[in-house]
């Protein structure tokens, strides 16, 4: 959403009762979301713009020197190539104690999957939190078999207990990837979706918020037998 080009809002947060918890049809329903406000706002009304009318060229905002954040806005518009996937790459490879990842679904490509256990193996901290209770079976399934993959490397997988993580960001040291993008290859390749990168004061935010989820998860039963497997 935006609003005359001074505010806008990414995230996962939907226009539906379950979103705001009205209803639980998925036990608690839980989300992130951020507001945008100054010249990051008008890059978010150029990527709606862009979007309606099909084509949109906008000049660079310039950051007003009262800003409190710096960030950085972006978005994917298939058939180009996807920016998030590589952007995500990039920044896990280069990490060097901590990827932190909240998604509700996790199915990766060669690509994202190679970073992400590399990276593990390398002795970083590398946790991902998942639903516990599947808004989509099918989808729930395929999230499972990737975290049995991941955990041969060192990924740990948990599972958000109280009902389901709709939650969409990616912690990599001290820069925080925000929006509507979930942590697999149809969002990164074939959805139109938008972010934000944001750096070390709203990092800490989220991983606070993290950290409260981590705590009422627990860790997925392929992931405490990946060792005995292997």
């Amino acid at each position: 959403i935006t609003v005359d080009g001074k505010i806008a809002f990414t995230g996962g947060i939907n226009l539906a009762d379950e979103y705001a918890n009205l209803t639980s049809p998925y036990g608690y329903w839980k989300d992130t979301g951020v507001v945008i406000c100054g010249s990051a706002a008008k890059i978010f009304e150029g990527m709606f713009l862009s979007m309606w009318f099909g084509k949109y060229e906008m000049k660079s905002p310039k950051a007003a020197v009262n800003e409190k954040f710096h960030c950085l806005p972006f978005y994917d518009s298939p058939p180009k190539r996807a920016f998030c996937e590589d952007a995500f790459v990039s920044e896990i490879c280069r990490t060097q104690t901590r990827v932190h990842i909240m998604t509700p679904y996790f199915c990766l490509s060669d690509k994202m999957l190679s970073a992400l256990t590399f990276t593990a193996r390398r002795g970083v901290d590398v946790k991902v939190i998942i639903p516990h209770v599947p808004d989509k079976k099918y989808a729930f399934a395929v999230s499972k078999a990737f975290a049995h993959l991941a955990a041969h490397s060192g990924v740990k997988v948990y599972e958000y207990t109280p009902g389901f993580m709709h939650a969409k960001a990616v912690i990599c040291d001290d820069n925080v990837f925000l929006g509507s993008y979930n942590f697999d290859f149809r969002s990164t390749h074939f959805n139109y979706e938008c972010g934000v990168i944001f750096g070390k004061e709203i990092c800490e935010t989220v991983e606070k918020d993290f950290a409260e989820c981590l705590a009422l998860s627990k860790e997925t039963a392929l992931g405490k037998n990946a060792d005995k497997k292997s």
